[in-house]
């Protein structure tokens, strides 16, 4: 009997590790594949279109194409990429483009932040300065249940630290709040809250599950925490600031992916994109 749970165990381990592989070789060939699908070829014409310019097609394409390929990519609701679509004023970012419309901006010249290259494994970021900087868009609308997916990298000592919220209505918060000398607990808030711990300052792949009851926090493909959420959703979108909870509130830091899903992706997925944004980035 031990023999046979032995085996199988065993034979389980070897569909895991074949499954991962397989995985892993799908994603090499899109980020192989240089042939452009329509949304893409679409989403270059309208950045084009508005005297923008999109900095990494072959990766807005490979992100698109996994995207549908998993059948989630008519549930991406909002996606700005620092290797997307951008509107530059002497590196300020004057516009940046969802790959769905949902375009975030800012007019105040003296708070924009700032396109920088050669961030993480040669790949660009959005640097905001810790002080004023924040994009926003304020007729995005999105409910629960949704996955927010960030790749952000802090530059500061994590202290009262914004990442986005929601503009309009009340709070659809990721953040980190005011702790104590070794800790600055990441935040996740609409209606409920819930605290996890602290991250570091090396690029973090973060996917936040704002899901009622089932909430949850992965980071770098790991469970990093779970709570529950009241139901809500976006209404209108703002990054790099928390106007609704304290005004004080500014990211210090570069994001490079932030991305809404208006679904939970299940684990195969969401392991998945992990990935890909991980070969890009780290």
């Amino acid at each position: 009997m031990k023999k046979i749970i032995f085996l199988i165990a065993v034979f389980a381990v070897l569909i895991l590790k074949s499954a991962i592989v397989q995985a892993q070789s799908e994603l090499l060939l899109l980020m192989d594949d240089d042939s452009l699908v329509k949304e893409t070829k679409d989403y270059i014409t309208r950045v084009k279109n508005d005297e923008g310019a999109v900095v990494d097609k072959k990766f807005i394409n490979s992100l698109i194409k996994l995207a549908k390929k998993d059948g989630y990519f008519d549930k991406i609701s909002f996606w700005v990429s620092a290797s997307g679509g951008l509107k530059l004023n002497n590196n300020f970012v004057d516009k940046q483009y969802d790959i769905k419309g949902n375009d975030i901006t800012k007019t105040d010249i003296d708070a924009r932040p700032l396109f920088v290259n050669s961030i993480a494994k040669n790949k660009p970021g959005i640097l905001y300065d810790g002080k004023n900087d924040f994009l926003e868009n304020k007729d995005y609308y999105s409910d629960h249940p949704l996955t927010i997916v960030l790749v952000i990298k802090q530059t500061n000592e994590m202290n009262k630290e914004a990442i986005l919220d929601s503009r309009n209505g009340k709070p659809n918060t990721v953040y980190f709040k005011k702790g104590n000398e070794f800790l600055e607990p990441l935040v996740i808030e609409s209606g409920k809250k819930f605290e996890s711990s602290t991250i570091d300052t090396l690029v973090n792949m973060l996917f936040v599950e704002m899901n009622g009851k089932d909430s949850k926090v992965y980071l770098n493909a790991e469970n990093f925490g779970s709570g529950e959420l009241s139901q809500g959703g976006f209404d209108g979108i703002i990054l790099g600031s928390l106007g609704k909870i304290n005004k004080g509130y500014f990211l210090g830091g570069y994001i490079f992916e932030i991305g809404v899903i208006n679904l939970i992706l299940d684990e195969n997925k969401r392991i998945k994109l992990n990935d890909f944004l991980t070969k890009q980035y780290k």
